[in-house]
């Protein structure tokens, strides 16, 4: 076992010993709404009562909306929203809970995509998967050597290849279609993974690492691809995809896969915190002096802002650590990537964990905000309050209220 396991195994032992010795409850998971034995708690317009922090459900048959509350809650419309128009719904008691959002690891999978009118025999030889341990393996020391010995880096798997179910071809007839017709290629890519994998944008465990492989391997004139987000937008909501051509890979470009690992761990570009896209150090901006043509860092490495910085500790599925996340969100910041398109799945409703909004009595918010930061709530919330300034709201995170402005 190197060095670097041994100390991210000691670390996650001292985040679960620290974890039961303050008697926290274990964050909200996606994977609760499944595995949870519900019980009966009671009826549309009445309340369900209970003791501690507990998920609810609230709905009939397989429409349910949930939610996550303490001691209380009643099992109306205007609490949970109407998951099932016109029909008699009921709450239904969960398992003991929290309002901090967690889950599984979450770690990068290079993904050898070939396409379909390319071969296969082009690609995954040893020589292939010890370029991208070594590419991995620099940018994992490099997040690591930034945000500090308190902070277990990302991990990440071996490669695979995939033989995919698109043409190099088909590129262009995705980039040639708009948004509100069709989904880009990105998305595309991602459905075919999550299904071949049996996954979805909540369970899947792994940042994809698609690496496109062209029927000419070597050729990537025009260059196509090279991007990163988050499946579910937000902090610490799950996986995310990255996009990069063979091409390019062989030819040395960590300084373009350590920016795209970035947005992919949630993060925007570093003028969205004010800073000089071509000046500042960030490892989310453009800067020159941090190119690097091979395969690790160049002679002038990139750098976190202290904002950058304060969200990729939030994200405590990719970078586990003993933070205390209610104390960095009131640190966070609003620069943080959308959700993907509901074309790679549903998100579904859960409040109290993120940010809720009701607007006349009723709750608006979208099943993405269950991602937002603080900040982010804050932002919208004040959006809304001088876009409506007559009409009554309430907004709240993680269950709790949100100051009002003066």
């Amino acid at each position: 076992m190197t060095l670097m396991a041994l100390r991210n195994l000691a670390l996650a032992l001292l985040v679960s010993l620290l974890n039961a010795c303050a008697g926290v409850a274990q964050g909200f998971s996606f994977s609760e709404l499944d595995d949870t034995v519900w019980q009966p708690c009671a009826g549309e317009g009445s309340v369900c009562s209970f003791e501690g922090q507990r998920l609810i459900r609230y709905g009939v048959h397989s429409q349910w909306v949930y939610a996550v509350a303490t001691a209380t809650i009643a099992c109306v419309n205007s609490e949970f929203g109407d998951p099932a128009p016109g029909l008699r719904k009921s709450c239904d008691l969960g398992r003991v809970t929290s309002r901090t959002l967690e889950g599984q690891r979450i770690g990068v999978l290079p993904i050898f995509y070939v396409f379909r009118d390319a071969s296969e025999a082009l690609v995954g030889s040893e020589d292939d998967r010890n370029m991208l341990r070594r590419y991995l393996g620099n940018a994992q020391r490099h997040f690591a050597e930034l945000l500090g010995p308190q902070v277990q880096s990302f991990n990440f798997a071996e490669a695979m290849v995939h033989r995919g179910r698109f043409s190099q071809d088909d590129i262009g007839r995705f980039s040639a279609t708009t948004p509100e017709t069709a989904i880009d290629f990105e998305h595309a890519v991602v459905k075919e993974l999550l299904e071949v994998r049996g996954t979805s944008r909540l369970s899947e465990t792994h940042v994809f690492l698609f690496i496109f492989v062209r029927k000419n391997p070597l050729d990537f004139s025009p260059r196509r691809f090279a991007g990163g987000r988050s499946f579910n937008g937000g902090i610490n909501g799950g996986g995310g995809v990255i996009v990069m051509e063979y091409a390019e890979i062989r030819l040395g470009a960590y300084g373009i896969l350590a920016h795209e690992l970035g947005h992919a761990f949630g993060l925007r570009h570093s003028d969205c915190l004010g800073y000089d896209m071509q000046q500042s150090d960030s490892i989310m901006s453009y800067n020159p002096r941090h190119r690097a043509k091979g395969f690790d860092r160049g002679p002038t490495p990139a750098s976190l802002s202290h904002q950058e910085r304060i969200s990729l500790l939030l994200n405590r599925r990719v970078f586990p650590n003993a933070f205390d996340p209610g104390e960095l969100q009131q640190r966070s910041n609003t620069c943080v990537l959308p959700a993907m398109h509901r074309s790679i799945g549903d998100i579904p409703v859960v409040r109290g964990v993120g940010y809720d909004l009701w607007v006349n009595g009723r709750p608006i918010s979208g099943p993405e905000a269950i991602f937002f930061t603080r900040a982010q709530a804050i932002e919208h919330c004040d959006l809304m309050r001088r876009r409506y300034p007559s009409v009554p709201m309430e907004c709240r995170f993680a269950g709790s209220l949100l100051p009002q402005p003066p």
